[in-house]
């Protein structure tokens, strides 16, 4: 036993697996609505001329994977500066793991996006130094219309094991309805199921999180 711990030890994380690369795949002028997983709850989405990310965490030198020991199971598929085409990029909290810190710099760098941003991330959002003019705040119950979509917030409740409420959890954190090229697209967030959530209609595209401090997997076939 001894010596097989040893032998793991030596042997490290184990390498990413291999993605494939998606970047070249936004010259296709394809209709309708297209979906890129990015890892983690990171999604893009683009209808149209309109390109839009959900919690974006593209680079290796994120400083929340390091602090945590995070293992990367995936190759990035993409990385921040292939994103200069990036119309907006939506943040649902500003856990790092979810409000990339090193991808929204390039981001900020690379592209002309605006970020849409809930309450309890704009002191992120300031350590950042982005600016006023490329921020849009998200309010919970507030519509916002942008150029190419239109965004209804949704509270969301960060969760915990065994489908309990996170100490930390932040009423200000955000989910987002966006209807985007005739569809609607849900991203929860970081939540655990709310009744709000079975309340809402005609949704197209679920982008739900099966962890166990969200909606696990009964709440999310729920």
């Amino acid at each position: 036993m001894a010596l097989l711990l040893w032998g793991r030890a030596l042997s490290g994380a184990p390498q990413p697996t291999s993605s494939t690369p998606i970047a070249a795949q936004f010259a296709d002028d394809v209709p309708g609505l297209s979906l890129w997983w990015t890892g983690n709850a990171g999604w893009l989405a683009r209808s149209d001329d309109v390109l839009i990310g959900f919690d974006l965490v593209l680079e290796e030198e994120e400083p929340f994977l390091a602090e945590f020991s995070m293992d990367v199971r995936h190759e990035r598929p993409i990385r921040a500066a292939q994103l200069s085409e990036l119309d907006y990029s939506f943040v649902s909290h500003a856990h790092g793991d979810h409000f990339g810190r090193e991808t929204t710099r390039i981001l900020l760098r690379e592209s002309r996006c605006r970020f849409v941003l809930p309450l309890s991330s704009l002191k992120v959002a300031d350590e950042l130094g982005i600016p006023q003019d490329r921020r849009v705040v998200a309010v919970p119950g507030r519509t916002i219309d942008l150029e190419g979509l239109r965004v209804h917030p949704i509270h969301a409740i960060h969760g915990d094991r065994f489908g309990a409420v996170f100490d930390e959890a932040n009423l200000d954190d955000a989910g987002y309805v966006v209807e985007i090229g005739g569809r609607r697209i849900f991203h929860p967030g970081d939540s655990i199921l709310q009744q709000r959530h079975l309340a809402l209609e005609d949704i197209d595209v679920l982008l739900v999180s099966i962890t166990e401090h969200n909606t696990w997997i009964e709440n999310s076939a729920r």
